[in-house]
């Protein structure tokens, strides 16, 4: 399975084996992953230029090349050696609310024992609040995550989000409907809105303020109190803030 979702493939020690062998391991690897780079070596020594800004985390081009339907991924992977190996890849546009796919992302790769499943996570993501796409790339509970470049005028904030691993396909509608449920709802307020924000774990401890800003630091609002100070609603929901009376 790490063939067949590898990107490059260091094939050591050809120095020990003739040319037909070696055609015969490529074409063999191939047979796993026909859009493998195969790098020939000895003692595991490779031109650092060959491993180094060569777009293998594009994650862009990654998802052009995964993102498929099942039919599709079962011919670009032909799952040889394990055949419980699916994927399950979401599209939408829409803004996440990190906090929240954080939340949905740890569901799954939080512990061993479910990440275990999970060979691949591959994202790029709109996230509410920031005009940068994120990207991300997670090998069982390993994971890899920023935000990077710009998204482009007129650039459609999609987000594109593929997991492959055994059995995905049972998980289908848990993880798409999961995804979804990451989406930032329209805000109910707006800047200079006032509110009620919850500052303690009593149900008394609510205080009066107003909507300084929204959507900072992932935030759903910063509200600044009436008695002084300000703090974070990190949702949009009465949990943590609500019209004022």
């Amino acid at each position: 399975a790490q063939i067949a979702f590898s990107s490059t493939v260091l094939l050591n020690k050809v120095d020990l084996a003739d040319e037909a062998a070696i055609s015969a391991l490529e074409k063999r690897i191939k047979d796993f992953n026909r859009a493998v780079d195969i790098i020939r070596c000895e003692q595991a020594r490779v031109p650092m230029h060959m491993l180094f800004g060569v777009r293998a985390f594009d994650l862009t081009r990654v998802l052009e090349e995964q993102y498929m339907d099942e039919e599709e991924f079962s011919s670009f992977y032909t799952p040889k050696m394990d055949r419980s190996v699916s994927n399950v890849g979401i599209r939408c546009t829409g803004h996440v609310n990190m906090f929240k796919f954080q939340d949905f992302l740890n569901h799954y790769l939080g512990t061993e024992e479910m990440a275990k499943d999970f060979l691949r996570v591959k994202g790029v993501l709109s996230i509410a609040g920031n005009d940068n796409k994120f990207v991300l790339q997670c090998v069982h509970m390993l994971r890899n995550q920023a935000f990077t470049l710009p998204w482009a005028d007129g650039d459609p904030r999609e987000n594109r989000i593929i997991f492959i691993g055994r059995g995905m396909q049972q998980r289908r509608k848990e993880l798409t409907e999961g995804f979804e449920a990451c989406l930032a709802k329209p805000l109910r307020f707006n800047i200079n809105s006032e509110v009620q924000a919850k500052t303690g774990p009593g149900d008394d401890d609510w205080d009066n303020g107003y909507v300084s800003a929204l959507w900072d630091e992932f935030n759903a609002y910063r509200i600044r109190l009436l008695r002084g100070g300000e703090v974070h609603a990190p949702h949009d929901d009465d949990a943590f803030v609500r019209a004022a009376d």
